[in-house]
């Protein structure tokens, strides 16, 4: 949820992503008050775009926003995103936050085997962690409302706006990977989990 994914300044503005927000913080808030963890991931390259690799070769235009993705201020989580001191954050060079970032050790020190995932783009970053968690036995719930993506141009196979995108990223991961469910139902859960808790 960072200013280069949000803002419609950047090249890579995510259609609906600012609407996110307000669902996404109040998750977060009601985590942090029944003690589950609230983590937060960022795409963060060198200045020098050194560590881009392939990414500045595919779409979307990467090499074209090197400058947004290199820039410390576009890299910023978005002002009205409310992370808490104490929130743990990780800083990746790839769409899923377990690439080089320490987040399955950290699962793992702290007796967590499962993720809750939002935020943007649903096919990208979302789609990529939920995948990785699943690869190493974490159990990945991706927030059918609290994610949203891009479309994609016809690359040969046909186009699909956002909304189509986005609904067949999910059908996708609840076939393959993950648990897919409304912020609401997760909310709603884990109200119930910590009145069972003496």
């Amino acid at each position: 949820m960072q200013r280069i994914f949000l803002e419609p300044a950047s090249p890579l503005c995510v259609p609906g992503g600012l609407a996110l927000i307000p669902a996404l913080n109040a998750l977060a808030a009601q985590c942090r008050r029944l003690k589950v963890p609230v983590l937060y991931s960022a795409t963060v390259h060198a200045r020098d775009g050194a560590d881009l690799g392939l990414l500045s070769e595919g779409l979307p235009p990467w090499r074209a926003a090197a400058p947004f993705l290199t820039d410390p201020e576009w890299q910023a989580l978005h002002p009205d995103v409310e992370r808490q001191g104490p929130d743990p954050f990780f800083a990746k060079t790839r769409y899923s936050a377990f690439y080089g970032t320490g987040l399955q050790d950290w699962l793992a020190a702290h007796d967590k085997d499962i993720l809750i995932i939002g935020g943007v783009a649903t096919i990208a970053c979302c789609a990529a962690t939920a995948r990785d968690a699943y690869f190493r036995d974490i159990r990945p719930i991706v927030l059918s409302d609290a994610c949203a993506t891009y479309g994609l141009p016809d690359m040969g196979y046909g186009a699909y706006d956002p909304q189509q995108t986005h609904r067949m990223v999910l059908a996708d991961l609840a076939r393959h990977c993950a648990r897919v469910v409304s912020s609401r139902v997760v909310a709603e859960e884990l109200d119930q989990t910590s009145n069972r808790i003496p």
